[in-house]
């Protein structure tokens, strides 16, 4: 992950704390549109996941450029995910369900690079969840 991307994930991740929780309604709108096996797996009330998400999201931001932190919280999240059963299915309609929360919480900021930048995050993270199964 190059300075420049790291910069502007920082920066675009700040429009997303700001707005809190609810900025993720489209995620998991989005998700389960793409998944709806998904649904099952969360509670009825979102509130609660809305800000876990938040806040790894803020963790791992925070950590981008410490790669024992990065790596052992990413790891910890897929530990965590494989609880319910097999998730690599839900990889790729969780990465276009956070492109679509961005495009929609960031707007005209969601530039390619910016969405480059997400999905270089993404990809990372993904990768170091599947290496905890």
């Amino acid at each position: 992950m190059s300075p420049e991307q790291i910069r502007l994930l920082r920066a675009t991740s700040h429009v997303l704390l700001g707005i809190g929780p609810e900025a993720f309604e489209t995620f998991y709108r989005e998700l389960f549109r793409l998944a709806p096996e998904a649904r099952a797996l969360f509670p009825a009330d979102l509130g609660t996941q809305r800000l876990k998400l938040l806040n790894m999201i803020a963790i791992l931001i925070g950590a981008l450029e410490q790669t024992d932190r990065f790596t052992g919280t990413a790891r910890h999240l897929g530990e965590r995910h494989n609880r319910y059963g097999d998730m690599s299915g839900f990889y790729a309609p969780a990465k276009v369900a956070l492109m679509a929360c961005l495009t929609e919480a960031l707007g005209s900021d969601f530039t390619p690079d910016v969405r480059d930048a997400w999905g270089t995050l993404y990809d990372r993270v993904e990768s170091e969840m599947q290496q905890a199964h």
